[in-house]
């Protein structure tokens, strides 16, 4: 074999397996228990309370997003009509469930791969290192256009892959924290474009910016946000800058025309077809964004969010950047003259930094004057309601800004073992400083559900559509459904719940208020031949997922109401699951269910919190929760308001007092 060759092949090979080994280490290291449970559970959060603990179907955004992933694979396997959302929302009409979008593809369609070899778990956790391995590959090819020294490159991927806001997004089941891989990837691209003049750059620019458009809207609109440095990097590193000719100028305006109309495209597309992808309104309010802006000294861990603020970045990178940075501009300066690497870590530097000010939005220094002053000079930024979503930048150019200044110290009076071992020493300083701060909660995914299977087998032996109302009923914003999405989609029940940030406009109104009552058990007549009309016959009751904030009692008044009701035929009970079928008329024969006379309450209110006329208040620490309410003598009466809960059976007050009194 010719040697060229044989050294060719060994560094394509290289250049391939390189990124793939520091993917795996780094999610091995900070995604760690995820490695463990891949084939059985998901991530839900970066921040485990219970260390250790794994639990099982945790509500949360990740079974919202995996519901979405496998409807795309759905979709494309011919299971499910194409853009068409039929097991959400569903109130027997499949027509209104019409819903084009991308469904976040490309990594849907990861997923499904992935799934359809090993599992919903394995291809829920192999998309998220699927998307890691893009970054490293793209971030490592970025580095190689500033430096092309092995020891400077690795430790940039690896700081920019276990950077936290990326793991906290990532594991909380958001879409940006896979989307950030789109970011070098257009900051590779757009720097061909005006370094190289490449046409296959921009290519790649617009595919990247339609593939940004289609999983996450907000790392869309900053990394469209983020072009131009990047051009004007690429502009500062092409061989004849300063001083351009005119056709490199028109062939640079040519190329970058393609990802131009990719951007326009995908802007339309996003605004006016695609509704998987949360549109924003036209402007939030200024006391809204202050609710969602972190405290700037998270940056750090201090403050009241402390390590779990969403843009810190740790003391290690901020000691590691400040030192490279002054390391840097000494050795430029004993230059005395332009470099290249000057101008673009001063670029690359001021962007973080005001990336940093922007993330902190309201709460940044000047009560966010940088904040405020972007949305008056830009207008998307008006869009933002949560200003650390910008921090998807900071990945990005904190490690380019690393491996840039780091590449303008003199080493030659290091040995090699040095080069090496002191980049080495920074990376497991960054991984051990990050580790501590995530630590991924693993919700364990369940592969069947006999309650919701008896719903679809006995929609199977009427041959009919399965269709079902999951009670608790939310008004579709609440994460508690979440779990409802995941069951229908073993079995393809269509369901009157659902989750979303946007649920249907009239959804509300037309079908959470009218049914609500049945989250206390209450289905009237007219209720449930509302049901039955539209085909939804399976009612299913989750007494695990009953909330205080649906009903003042437990779900025991819930389930006794539903085994009472004469329409109600129960099909299946499996642990605190339960299926019932809604008959067309009442029962002849029913069986009998125990009673339960006394039906404990869920919350508590203090009758000092609620005095109305004539009843004065005090403090005694003897007494509940601190205060109590005094009657006071007289003639009239003191007067203290109950609780009326529509939909209730007569109930009792229990009345906790102290000294003789007429309670009426």
């Amino acid at each position: 074999m010719n040697r060229s060759i044989q050294y060719s092949f060994t560094e394509d090979m290289a250049r391939l397996l390189l990124p793939l080994a520091v993917a795996a280490a780094v999610w091995l290291v900070i995604g760690w228990p995820i490695p463990r449970h891949a084939r059985h559970g998901i991530s839900v959060s970066a921040h485990n309370v219970e260390r250790g603990a794994v639990r099982t179907m945790i509500p949360g955004d990740p079974l919202q997003l995996l519901y979405h992933f496998w409807l795309a694979g759905d979709m494309v396997a011919g299971n499910t009509r194409p853009f068409y959302n039929l097991y959400e929302f569903n109130d027997g009409n499949d027509e209104a469930r019409r819903d084009v979008g991308s469904y976040y593809a490309p990594f849907s369609l990861v997923y499904s791969l992935a799934a359809w070899l090993g599992g919903m778990a394995s291809g829920w956790n192999f998309v998220q290192f699927f998307s890691l391995w893009l970054s490293a590959a793209a971030i490592i090819n970025l580095c190689r256009r500033f430096t092309d020294r092995l020891e400077l490159i690795v430790p940039a991927a690896v700081l920019h892959l276990s950077f936290p806001y990326r793991w906290i997004a990532m594991l909380g089941g958001s879409p940006s924290g896979l989307a950030m891989a789109w970011i070098p990837l257009m900051a590779v691209s757009i720097f061909d474009i005006f370094a190289e003049r490449r046409w296959t750059a921009g290519i790649l620019a617009a595919a990247v910016m339609v593939f940004a458009s289609w999983t996450d809207k907000a790392v869309f609109m900053f990394g469209v946000l983020s072009m131009p440095l990047w051009a004007l990097l690429g502009m500062i590193y092409s061989e004849d800058f300063p001083r351009p000719s005119l056709r490199g100028i028109l062939q640079c305006a040519a190329i970058a025309s393609v990802p131009a109309a990719a951007i326009a495209a995908s802007y339309y597309f996003v605004r006016h077809v695609d509704r998987s992808v949360s549109l924003l309104p036209s402007q939030w309010p200024i006391q809204e964004i202050m609710l969602f802006s972190p405290a700037i000294s998270g940056l750090l861990g201090l403050g009241e969010n402390g390590l779990e603020s969403p843009i810190y970045s740790g003391w290690v990178f901020a000691i590691l950047l400040l030192a490279a940075l002054a390391a840097a501009a000494w050795s430029l300066a004993r230059q005395r003259r332009f470099l290249p690497e000057g101008a673009a870590l001063l670029l690359l530097a001021g962007a973080a930094v005001l990336v940093a000010l922007l993330a902190a939005g309201m709460r940044g220094p000047g009560y966010g004057i940088v904040f405020r002053a972007a949305r008056r000079i830009i207008p998307p930024m008006a869009h933002v309601r949560q200003p650390a979503k910008i921090f998807a930048l900071m990945p990005t150019l904190a490690a380019m800004t690393v491996a840039v200044a780091a590449g303008c110290l003199d080493i030659r009076r290091l040995s090699r073992a040095w080069r090496f071992a002191l980049p080495l020493l920074a990376s497991a300083a960054l991984l051990t400083e990050y580790k501590a701060v995530i630590r991924p909660t693993i919700s364990r995914l369940v592969d069947e559900e006999p309650a919701y299977l008896a719903a679809a087998s006995d929609a199977a032996e009427r041959e009919t559509v399965p269709r079902a109302l999951v009670i608790p009923l939310w008004p579709g914003t609440s994460s508690w459904s979440s779990p409802y999405l995941h069951y229908a989609s073993l079995y393809r029940i269509r369901l009157v719940n659902g989750y979303s940030p946007a649920p249907p406009a009239n959804y509300r109104k037309n079908v959470y208020e009218p049914l609500r009552s049945a989250n206390r058990g209450v289905l009237s007549e007219s209720q449930m031949d509302w049901l039955t009309s539209r085909g939804i016959f399976w009612l299913i009751f989750h007494e695990d997922l009953f909330q205080k904030k649906i009903s003042p009692f437990s779900g025991g008044l819930t389930l006794s109401q539903f085994l009472s009701n004469p329409r109600l035929k129960l099909l299946r009970q499996t642990g605190p699951v339960w299926t019932f079928r809604i008959e067309a008329e009442p029962a002849a024969d029913r069986p009998q269910y125990p009673e339960w006379p006394v039906i404990a309450p869920t919350s508590m209110h203090e009758f000092e919190n609620r005095a109305g006329p004539h009843v004065e208040v005090g403090n005694d620490t003897s007494a509940s929760g601190g205060m109590f309410a005094k009657l006071k003598s007289g003639d009239e009466p003191a007067v203290i308001p109950t609780l009326r809960f529509p939909c209730l059976p007569e109930s009792s007050l229990l009345v906790r007092a102290r000294g003789t009194a007429k309670i009426r």
